[in-house]
């Protein structure tokens, strides 16, 4: 990832879809993100945990915000299909 991205505190769907969107490549001002560069997002945040669980530093499980995102964005997948 090469800029990090802010999440309020309790996000919503559509916060978490917006940054997943944004690892992508969307731009804000370009309207609402194509399901393109939603998997592309979606795909460099899945790139980005494999990353962070090869890392040496013994991480053994997901932190509260990789967790957060994979539910969302699961539920995002369910309620979208």
């Amino acid at each position: 990832m090469s800029t990090r991205i802010k999440l309020p505190e309790k996000p919503t769907v559509q916060d978490v879809l917006l940054a997943v969107a944004g690892l992508g490549g969307h731009l804000k001002r370009n309207g609402r993100p194509g399901w393109l560069t939603i998997d592309r997002g979606f795909d460099e945040l899945l790139t980005s945990e494999v990353g962070w669980y090869a890392c040496p530093l013994g991480r053994s499980r997901p932190s509260a915000f990789m967790a957060s995102v994979t539910a969302t964005a699961t539920t995002m997948a369910t309620h979208l299909l």
